[in-house]
Parts: C-alpha cells; sequence; structure tokens
C-alpha cells in the first residue's frame, strides 16, 4: 500500500513511488510520487474490498519551501504524464466527479426527501488561461494550488494558507470554482496565481529536462 492510515485518516505523500529509480530530480520526483499514490488511494476507494478512510491528507509536495517543481511534477502525473490536455477531455474528468455527487444527492434524499441538494455542472474552461482551447500544465497547477488555500479558509483562497497539504475540506471547496456560473470569477483567480508563482517559467524549467518526464 503507497499510503498510511493513522485512526480514520489516510495518509498519502510523495516520499516513496514508483518513481524513486526513475526521475532523478528529488522535487519533481516526490510531486509524481504523491499524485500516483493518490491516484492508487481514490483507486481503493471504488475497488478494494477493504475501502480506506474517506478522510484523508494528501501533501502533494515537501515540507519546507514551497517546490513549483515538484507542483508541475504532480500536475504531469495528474494530466495522464502529458503536459497538456484539451479542455474537452477535462470536462469528462469533471464529469466523474459530477457523477459521484449525484449518487450522493441520491443517498442524501433518500434519508430526507425534504433536503437541499446542489446538482452541479461543471466545466475545466477556467482553467484554459490563454484561450487555446487547452491546459497545460502550469495552468492546471493553479487548481492545486487554489485547493490547498482553500483548505485553510472555505471562504476564499489566501497565499498565506499555502501550506503544501490538501484535505477533504480543501477538495470539496475547490469544486465550487468548476461551476459554469463561476467561470469569470475562477479563471481571474487562476491567472493571478498563475502570474504571482511565474508557473509558464516552472513549466519550461520542468519540460527542459527529458528526465522529469521518464514514462
Amino acid at each position: 500500500m503507497v499510503y498510511s492510515i493513522s485512526g480514520n485518516k489516510a495518509i498519502i505523500n510523495g516520499q516513496n513511488g514508483i518513481y524513486d529509480k526513475k526521475v532523478n530530480n528529488p522535487e519533481t520526483k516526490y510531486g509524481r510520487n504523491a499524485a500516483n499514490n493518490y491516484a492508487s488511494y481514490t483507486k481503493d476507494i471504488a475497488n478494494s474490498p477493504e475501502m480506506p478512510p474517506l478522510q484523508f491528507e494528501y501533501r502533494y509536495i515537501p515540507q519546507g519551501k514551497y517546490s513549483t517543481q515538484a507542483l508541475m511534477g504532480n500536475a504531469y502525473e495528474e494530466l495522464g504524464k502529458r503536459t497538456e490536455v484539451s479542455v474537452t477531455e477535462l470536462n469528462k474528468k469533471l464529469d466523474a466527479d459530477k457523477q459521484k455527487i449525484e449518487e450522493m444527492n441520491k443517498q442524501i434524499l433518500a434519508r430526507n426527501p425534504q433536503a437541499v441538494v446542489v446538482h452541479p455542472d461543471f466545466t475545466a474552461e477556467a482553467l484554459d488561461l490563454n484561450g487555446d482551447g487547452k491546459v497545460d500544465i502550469g495552468e492546471y497547477a493553479t487548481s492545486t494550488m487554489a485547493a490547498d488555500m482553500l483548505d485553510g479558509d472555505q471562504a476564499k483562497c489566501d497565499i498565506k494558507n499555502l501550506d503544501g497539504v490538501i484535505t477533504n475540506k480543501g477538495e470539496d471547496a475547490s469544486l465550487g470554482l468548476y461551476m459554469k456560473q463561476n467561470v469569470q470569477n475562477a479563471k481571474a483567480l487562476f491567472n493571478e496565481i498563475h502570474k504571482t508563482f511565474q508557473l509558464d517559467k516552472a513549466m519550461n524549467e520542468f519540460k527542459s529536462n527529458q528526465n522529469n518526464m521518464e514514462q
């Protein structure tokens, strides 16, 4: 198992993983391991007879100085080991999240028919910062950082809350950024993060080293 269990919580990080002997840069390696280990955790929730805890703590960059190379490695892994994907493809990924929420809605309404539930209408459009119909790893990384910030305060994104860890709170709060009615505000937020942390520069640095993308 590539994650540990502490009480009723799954602890996921990139300290070890399948890229230990493949990727040379320790920060990039950490980010890719972390994303791969998190993917294993989510698969176990869906398929394992002994389902892990639904509560999780996911450290996607090493502790210490915030690493944009770990962030790029993480984004590269999450985009299926590619440096960019189409908005259409990302929308399919969001559709899977929508289906999960609708299943939860059914369970809630079965217990309480009067309950108020939200029927999400997601789009990845806000992540396409340059309007080319694609989302590259620099653009995609802004969503990870936003979820991290929202983990500390679910009402607003604040850089001071950026600590490299995402839990259920941040993940759940970040889903609101993909609602179709929030595209304009979300894109402004993602643009601000992208510019502040010079993620184009970080992406180009990541892509300049072929070993970072070792399969």
